[in-house]
């Protein structure tokens, strides 16, 4: 294990021999970030359809690669992310730093290397840690201090076999405890001492550091209706109740409600048919935060602002990303993107809000436009799966690299649900899940878009297959939460749950 310290970041890395470059204990200054970060798996597949087999997996750090880097996995500068989003690598000279391993398999993909239209596999795996700052903005509003990390995964294939590849990732995200006044004094400790707890108990709270997490969808327009949440998102979990399985992306979209499969109210449909009809309009997440937080403490952040928080958002709404004049007026009017500090539109029309186009009135997923047609999965967990699958409960550690073809199974049986996710709105050590399934079947505009891609005629797949994944990072804020000049101030302590659910599956749409 060898110790990574550049400016305020300090963490472990090392290169396992299952994961490749993996990331644990991870600070930025004092603030506790994660226990674990890693890739957990690559898996191939020479179809497109969903529920196909995938017929491959790799795992980095293996004798199935050469390790092009030879061991040199530090880089101190010279990382930049992927455009637009070097604008956070490229505006700074001191660092970003970061690490970087380049693998190639040692044959062809499929292992025949007398096939001429199989090939090799490239994966470049990149960790990138900027300074923290307001500017260039994270967000829209341009008002949120923040660091951006970068688990970047590159990868490049010649040949014509594959069809889809999918890259999995695991967070062991823990946050600290992040509510304080505008002192800087913290609301956790007085309350933690005026309890009947021990010192004892105190100090593994602390060290455990329970965290609760939200997933949203945001409306498309500036909001209708002030002092409500339901007029920023459309749907949202904060907390997320019990744990889940969510869609961010389907094969470069946002899932839609189809008018013909809207339940009715009165609809008497069985739970099963239920289960199908909500599974079929897959209705997508946009955004995951995660936050410290205590059980007996139930103090939630501003959301949007989230001062203290994880923030990984993979789209934003049209209005982030297109304002014309009319929206900007809106936005002016209704004091939605400003602040005392901040007067103004913010940074919405920014390059890095601005996601791939493709659907009209809808704000694109941020996305490598030279891989456009990509799935995003998600589940929030405990640390530990219930002893029911298969009798044991280490299916889901770090070391095991867990992964499943189909991506849902590895948490609950697909067809009945079982075993029924646990409560985590109480806040708990939590997981992260996240896969990325890109398909090599490109939107029709595609090599009109990007200069340097061909297609092929015959297959109408790119040529090379390449592109990168994760290419928006994610940010991570530690700041004392703004009482008085946060514009969603009234979010602050809101919890709630959009739209109300009287039961909760594992599968959860933004509906």
């Amino acid at each position: 294990m060898a110790k990574f310290k550049s400016g305020p970041w300090d963490f472990e890395y090392n290169m396992h021999a299952k994961g490749g470059l993996v990331l644990s204990n991870i600070k930025h200054g004092p603030y506790n970030l994660a226990k674990d970060i890693r890739v957990v798996r690559i898996r191939i597949n020479p179809e497109d359809e969903e529920g196909s087999p995938w017929t491959k997996s790799f795992y980095l750090g293996t004798d199935d690669f050469y390790d092009k880097t030879a061991g040199n996995y530090l880089r101190a500068v010279n990382l930049n992310a992927p455009p637009p989003f070097d604008i956070y690598t490229k505006a700074n000279t001191l660092y970003p730093s970061g690490l970087q391993a380049i693998y190639e398999t040692k044959e062809k993909v499929f292992g025949n290397e007398f096939d001429n239209d199989d090939g090799i596999l490239t994966i470049k795996q990149t960790y990138i840690f900027t300074p923290y700052g307001l500017n260039p903005p994270h967000e829209p509003a341009a008002v949120l201090p923040a660091t951006r990390i970068f688990p970047l995964i590159e990868f490049s294939y010649s040949g014509k076999r594959v069809k889809t590849i999918r890259i999995d990732y695991r967070f062991n995200n823990s946050l600290d405890f992040f509510l304080f006044d505008r002192a800087g004094n913290s609301f956790i400790d007085p309350f933690l001492e005026n309890t009947n707890m021990t010192q004892s108990d105190i100090n593994k709270i602390k060290q455990d550091r329970p965290n609760m997490a939200g997933v949203f969808r945001d409306n498309e327009g500036s909001p209708n209706r002030p002092n409500s949440l339901k007029s920023i998102f459309s749907a949202y979990e904060k907390p997320v109740q019990y744990e889940m399985c969510g869609y961010g992306l389907i094969k470069g979209y946002t899932g839609e409600v189809v008018e013909s499969d809207i339940l009715d109210k009165n609809d008497t449909m069985s739970d099963g048919e239920d289960i199908i009809q909500r599974a079929t309009n897959k209705i997508t997440w946009d955004n995951y935060h995660q936050w410290g937080a205590y059980k007996d403490f139930k103090k939630y952040p501003s959301t949007p602002g989230a001062f203290h928080s994880f923030h990984l958002h993979w789209r934003w709404n049209y209005l982030a990303q297109h304002p014309d004049v009319i929206d900007k007026g809106k936005v002016a009017v209704g004091s939605i993107l400003i602040t005392p500090t901040n007067p103004g539109t913010g940074a919405v029309g920014s390059p890095q809000m601005v996601g791939y186009p493709t659907q009209s009135g809808r704000g694109g997923a941020l996305l490598d436009f030279k891989i456009p047609n990509q799935t995003i999965r998600f589940s929030i967990t405990k640390t530990k799966p219930p002893l029911q699958i298969n009798g044991k409960n280490d299916q889901w550690d770090a070391e095991s690299n867990p992964s499943e073809r189909n991506f849902e199974s590895l948490f609950y049986n697909p067809i009945d649900e079982t075993p029924k996710p646990r409560e985590i709105k109480d806040g708990d050590d939590l997981l992260f899940w996240i896969s990325f399934e890109v398909h090599n079947t490109p939107m029709e505009d595609l090599s009109s878009r990007i200069a340097d891609i061909t297609v092929d005629e015959e297959t109408s797949m790119a040529n090379p297959f390449q592109g990168t994944v994760f290419i928006h990072g994610f940010y991570f804020a530690h700041n004392i939460e703004d009482y008085l000049s946060n514009a969603f101030k009234f979010t602050i302590d809101k919890n709630g749950n959009y739209p109300e659910r009287t039961s909760y599956r594992w599968h959860r749409d933004a509906e």
